[in-house]
Formats: structure tokens, C-alpha cells, sequence
């Protein structure tokens, strides 16, 4: 009975990517939250540690990025593509929620090669050191959508991310500061790549490349 349960619960986690970056629903779910997020204070989002204000807005879609939508509809079709930068924002939140949280466990499920590893090595490094790295999200400024590839029968993306986030590392279980700021608001400039199954399209973060 315990594996049929744990079977269930990993599909669903796999799942989730491909909720996030291939269909509308979960985009509608949240939308009235992020209404509500958007008019917090930067402050409230440095109590909290680890919290995601999802601040989202419509982002001006440029001319790469529409042609690589274009693509991308061309290759998977258009219910997967239509809305692929807001949700792409959504699995970039969602991603760096998990791990802000250290939740390894639902990053293996949504995330492969360079990517995990770079994930798994700097929880362990964290985990050893006792020190708990906070990751608050204040904005995501613009999304690009710079790159698509299509070879036999997987696609692959790689997305351009420009946020404002607030980033420090303290003790774990305590307040003390061990690096970064509590106040001061970074611009972030990554990019991430996804991979998935034509077929499926269950998308998987493969790698980021930190951009300056």
C-alpha cells in the first residue's frame, strides 16, 4: 500500500512542471493572489523568510521571443506554447521556492542534469554548515524567450530571467546574518534551460547559467 502511495504522489510531482509551463490553469488559479501580493511591502517579504511575492505583470513581448514562440507552436502546438512566458514564471518561482526550502525531494522530480547537481551540492554544502539560504522574490522584471530547438523527438528552451530578489544566508533555526542582506534588493539576471518529450511535453530545468 505504501508504494502505490508513494506512486501516486510522484507522479503528480512530475506533473507539475509541465501544469506550470504547458497549460493556462494554474496561471487563472493564482492570479487573484498575485493581486494581492503585488501590494505588499518589500518589507513584509523580508520577515518572511523564503516567500515568493509572484510579481508578475504583462511583460512586452519582443520580437525573439515571439518568433520563438512561433516555433515552438509550430513544433508542439499552440495549446502548450500560447502562454509559456507567464507560466515560465510561474515554474521560476516555483523552482526557487523548492529550493529555498531545501526540498530536494520535489526538485528531483522537475529538475535534471547541471541544474540538480548545482542544486544538490550547494543543500548539502548548506546542510553541513547548518545555515538555512533565504531567497525572497520582489519582482520579475522581464522574461525572454531566447532560444528553441527541436531534435528528433525532444525540444528544448532556454529562457532568459531578469528579477529583483533579496538573498542572504543566516544560522539555521536562528537570525543571525552570515552573508547577504535582508534589505538590499539585487537585480538578477539568469538564464534557464528546460527539456522536454514532444509528445508529453513534461518540462525539465537542465541547467542555469548565472547572466551579468
Amino acid at each position: 500500500m505504501n508504494i502505490l502511495i508513494w506512486a501516486i504522489i510522484s507522479i503528480a510531482i512530475g506533473y507539475k512542471l509541465y501544469k506550470i509551463l504547458g497549460d493556462t490553469s494554474y496561471s487563472n488559479d493564482i492570479k487573484s493572489d498575485q493581486d494581492n501580493m503585488k501590494i505588499r511591502r518589500v518589507q513584509s517579504v523580508i520577515d518572511e523568510d523564503n516567500f515568493s511575492m509572484q510579481s508578475m505583470q504583462a511583460f512586452h513581448i519582443s520580437q525573439l521571443t515571439q518568433e520563438n514562440l512561433d516555433k515552438m507552436s509550430s513544433i508542439i502546438g499552440n495549446h502548450h506554447s500560447k502562454d509559456f512566458i507567464q507560466n515560465a514564471g510561474n515554474a521560476f518561482e516555483y523552482i526557487t521556492k523548492l529550493f529555498a526550502e531545501r526540498n530536494l525531494a520535489f526538485l528531483q522530480k522537475l529538475v535534471v542534469g547541471d541544474a540538480l547537481s548545482s542544486f544538490d551540492q550547494r543543500i548539502a554544502s548548506l546542510n553541513e554548515a547548518m545555515l538555512e539560504e533565504v531567497i525572497a522574490i520582489v519582482s520579475i522584471k522581464n522574461i525572454e524567450l531566447i532560444e528553441v530547438v527541436s531534435e528528433e523527438n525532444v525540444i528544448s528552451c532556454t529562457v532568459l530571467f531578469e528579477t529583483e530578489q533579496i538573498k542572504y544566508t543566516k544560522k539555521k533555526n536562528s537570525d543571525e546574518l552570515i552573508d547577504g542582506s535582508k534589505t538590499r534588493i539585487l537585480q538578477v539576471k539568469e538564464e534557464w534551460s528546460f527539456i522536454a518529450n514532444q509528445k508529453d511535453v513534461s518540462w525539465m530545468l537542465t541547467q542555469i547559467k548565472a547572466k551579468k
